[in-house]
């Protein structure tokens, strides 16, 4: 591939993310707009993303995927990183059954749950929550596509364990930031 090749499939990557991200965030917001019980939205996102990891399983080394643009995506990033590519792929099944067993774990300790989300003071809280994660899903993926576009084979040995560390750091900032942003709310109504 060449550069422009590179550029134009890492712009439609980043615009199907973003539609994905925004469509699940407008789906969760309305799930808790019907008041659907947190416990039942977390046992969904579980049980989502024990299917989403079984079926990255299943599918082993494939690059196959029912989106086009992710599949070109697949094809390049296996190329150019090589067993990398296979490590992160492996890594990232990991990651979403962790996840999902942390959502199980949830729904279970949630289950007999009456909070109410739904507050009309709670849409800048969704509306923040929101931007937050629009800014870190985008920021992560632009960074992560300029180290896997600007570096060579040789300089991406390694690459998986070094993104999974500065993913641990950026995770704790971002549950301080979060853990910062609902304590601030609960004792603002509080007081």
């Amino acid at each position: 591939m060449n550069g422009n090749e590179i550029k134009n499939l890492r712009m439609k990557q980043l615009a199907v993310t973003n539609v994905i991200l925004l469509s699940c965030l407008i789906l969760f917001y309305l799930m808790i707009f019907f008041s659907m019980n947190i416990a039942h939205i977390l046992l969904v996102l579980g049980i989502l993303c024990f299917i989403h990891a079984g079926v990255r399983m299943k599918k082993g080394g494939s690059t196959k995927s029912i989106i086009p643009i992710y599949e070109k995506v697949a094809i390049y990033e296996k190329e150019k990183l090589g067993d990398e590519w296979y490590k992160q792929s492996k890594l990232k099944n990991i990651v979403y059954l962790i996840i999902g067993c942390i959502a199980f774990l949830q729904s279970y300790m949630n289950w007999n749950s009456t909070v109410n989300f739904l507050k009309p003071d709670m849409i800048g809280m969704f509306v923040g929550i929101t931007i937050l994660l629009l800014i870190t899903a985008n920021v992560s993926l632009l960074i992560h596509n300029r180290k896997i576009d600007y570096s060579s084979v040789k300089e991406l040995k390694g690459y998986t364990w070094k993104s999974v560390l500065v993913a641990i750091v950026l995770g704790i900032v971002l549950a301080i930031v979060f853990f910062t942003f609902i304590f601030s709310y609960v004792i603002s109504n509080i007081i």
